[in-house]
């Protein structure tokens, strides 16, 4: 049952990493950023994303049943995101704050567009690149600003260091108890071949 609980849980994970490389996409195009810097921030969110869509794939095709119409999903895969994700998503924050920078601090806020003294000037000087309305670009920032950098943010960050334990015990459990046969089978095979 462990790993089914695992597998919902991961595919929540994997769900968020994929909002999180759309939402740091939408900023990096707000603002016309196309420095090779970004797009590797961008790769690196990406990659995040889709070897943890791939981990529970494999989880699912690694199904197996004891009987009774019991499922239970394969466990490794889910135990090596278990022992990821907190690393990944204090570092997606990390590059969502690089990439949004000042911006993230200095989007204006529904109350300033509805104020018609400030909504020229702010429609003027806070447009985003290629023709994005200053509202979508605010928008885009201050939900990045929520998911990364405010108070909401900085919990979300501590829930996913510590979410089903420390990442450094989550590490050890795992070397503790998986199936290391094949690798050292791999290791025998080129040392016997060696002699």
């Amino acid at each position: 049952w462990w790993a089914n609980i695992m597998q919902q849980t991961m595919v929540r994970g994997a769900v968020k990493l994929r909002f999180a490389w759309g939402l740091a996409t939408l900023m990096a195009g707000a603002i016309g950023d196309r420095q090779r810097r970004t797009e590797e921030f961008l790769g690196e969110i990406w990659t995040y994303a889709e070897l943890a869509r791939a981990a529970v794939l494999t989880s699912e095709a690694e199904a197996w049943t004891p009987g009774n119409g019991v499922w239970y999903c394969g466990l490794e895969p889910l135990w090596a995101l278990r022992t990821s994700f907190p690393r990944w998503f204090p570092r997606i924050n990390e590059i969502i704050r690089e990439l949004g920078g000042h911006n993230l601090l200095t989007a204006p806020t529904a109350a300033e567009f509805a104020d018609p003294a400030l909504r020229a000037p702010i429609e003027r000087y806070l447009a985003g690149a290629d023709g994005m309305a200053a509202e979508r670009r605010a928008r885009i920032f201050r939900l990045a600003w929520d998911f990364a950098g405010s108070a909401l943010g900085s919990r979300n960050d501590q829930y996913e260091r510590f979410y089903l334990g420390s990442a450094g015990r989550n590490r050890m459990h795992a070397q503790q108890r998986m199936d290391r046969s094949r690798a050292v089978e791999l290791v025998e095979r080129f040392l016997a071949d060696a002699e």
